[in-house]
């Protein structure tokens, strides 16, 4: 089992060394790591780099990013992106939501509940 890693900027010259950092101490070999520069509105099968990585990408193998809209372009294209890899027999962890969807079942729905989840809302004090 291989983790393959994947990390997207929206333009040239923005600074990915984050995602990179990030997907090394999660284990994944630089070799290992595919980049794309693509606007967020990209859906990610018309990424080369993801591409790549698909053709890397065997049964029982981890994706790993940094967030999970790495993913995607929105969050229905996330959606399709981690059916799409489960289908495949691949698991995905996102670094910063602390989410790996190979640790229990029903991982797609569960890493779509953490990316659209609300911010917990503001109390405000009373006027007493």
């Amino acid at each position: 089992m291989t983790r393959l890693g994947y990390v997207r900027v929206d333009r040239l010259g923005d600074d990915d060394s984050d995602q990179h950092e990030a997907l090394r101490r999660a284990g994944v070999r630089r070799a290992n790591i595919f980049t794309d520069t693509a606007s967020s509105t990209t859906t990610a099968s018309s990424r080369p780099g993801w591409r790549l990585l698909l053709e890397e990408l065997r049964p029982g193998d981890t994706v790993v990013v940094s967030r999970l809209s790495t993913l995607g372009g929105d969050p229905t294209d996330v959606a399709l992106t981690l059916g799409a890899l489960e289908l495949m027999g691949a698991s995905v962890r996102a670094v910063h939501e602390g989410l790996d969807t190979g640790e229990r079942p029903g991982p797609t729905l569960e890493a779509l509940a953490v990316m659209l989840a609300p911010s917990p809302p503001t109390l405000k004090p009373s006027a007493a």
